[in-house]
């Protein structure tokens, strides 16, 4: 298993290698093109030879985002060996697209979270977003999901706030929005806001329908704590047995110990 600090290094270095190979080849042919015009050589053979080697290059490139695409499905699927061996082998190996760089980190901190490494997870995506992103904005609020669920659970709810801050005013997709409630819940019931959770509970429920029956169970057990919390009794009762078809209200328990007020024992 990869230490989450050389993982974290070893981007750093490509990255900032990756920086100046481009800016070596983008040097190499402004060279071939002043030198071809002094000699009066064609200036576009002499400017070729760097060019080549940049599309070859950014070709492999392409190839290894092509391969990252496999690793949420193997995260997804419980194959947990797999993915990580071929997120490690995207870390050591060298890629001139810094995003694949930035996409294996990324993974990497899923990946833990899924193994329940939360300080892990939390340290990779803060790696993350220490990195200028792309423009479409999907790996930065991809990273700060897991930077606000990860947070939370190792209590650095600093870290967590900024996070779900950042992301209340970005524009989200259906899933991220699921994602979000979820960490959010998990936030708000660490500091106690139950006012704020039970805030359109209604809402929030029917959201929550819609997440994986884990997420969903989460949710819907601390969205049936601060209706308690606030006197809502019928919705704590209609939660309750929610959590108790979609999952073992044992094991919510264990993951959020909070939940314990709902099932005493």
């Amino acid at each position: 298993m990869m230490h989450v600090e050389q993982a974290i290094r070893r981007v750093n270095r490509n990255v900032a290698l990756t920086w100046a190979i481009h800016g070596l080849l983008a040097g190499a042919v402004a060279a071939s093109l002043i030198v071809g015009t002094i000699l009066q050589l064609p200036p576009i053979l002499l400017a070729a030879i760097p060019c080549i080697l940049w599309v070859l290059l950014a070709v492999n490139g392409y190839r290894e985002t092509h391969n990252a695409m496999r690793w949420p499905m193997l995260i997804a699927s419980g194959d947990l060996v797999k993915a990580e061996q071929e997120i490690e082998s995207a870390i050591h190996g060298f890629s001139v697209m810094r995003s694949v760089k930035l996409l294996s980190l990324h993974h990497l901190a899923v990946l833990r979270m899924a193994q329940r490494n939360w300080t892990d997870a939390a340290r990779l995506s803060k790696a993350v977003q220490g990195h200028r992103l792309g423009r479409d904005g999907s790996l930065t609020r991809a990273s700060l999901l897991v930077l606000a669920a990860s947070a939370t659970r190792v209590g650095q709810m600093r870290d967590a706030y900024e996070a779900l801050q950042c992301l209340r005013g970005m524009p989200l997709t259906l899933d991220e929005q699921l994602s979000l409630l979820h960490a959010e819940c998990g936030y708000l019931g660490r500091i106690g806001a139950w006012e704020a959770m039970a805030w359109r509970i209604e809402v929030k429920v029917k959201m929550a329908e819609l997440m994986p029956s884990e997420a969903a169970a989460q949710t819907e057990g601390l969205l049936a704590l601060a209706a308690k919390r606030m006197g809502q009794s019928p919705w704590t009762e209609l939660l309750k047995r929610r959590c108790e078809l979609l999952g073992d209200a044992a094991k919510l328990v264990g993951e959020e110990p909070a939940l314990a007020e709902l099932w005493p024992r």
